[in-house]
């Protein structure tokens, strides 16, 4: 993946983080959930293979080349 790809993946990643406000801080009863996948911080494992959350974490990665 060159670096335009790259560039490409967390941008687009981010702009839909953003905009739909897919995961909120865990500071009340509501915000237990992630807004993405509707799971609770308690379960295993903790979000939807599909979330944002755990989409960005893996397009970090491969932006880190890991």
């Amino acid at each position: 993946m060159n670096l335009e790809e790259k560039l490409k993946l967390a941008t687009d990643l981010l702009v839909e983080f953003h905009d739909k406000e897919k995961y909120r801080q865990p500071n009340s009863d509501w915000y237990e959930y992630c807004n993405g996948c509707h799971k609770s911080p308690y379960n295993v494992p903790q979000h939807a293979d599909d979330c944002i959350v755990v989409r960005l974490i893996a397009a970090l990665k491969v932006l880190r080349g890991e």
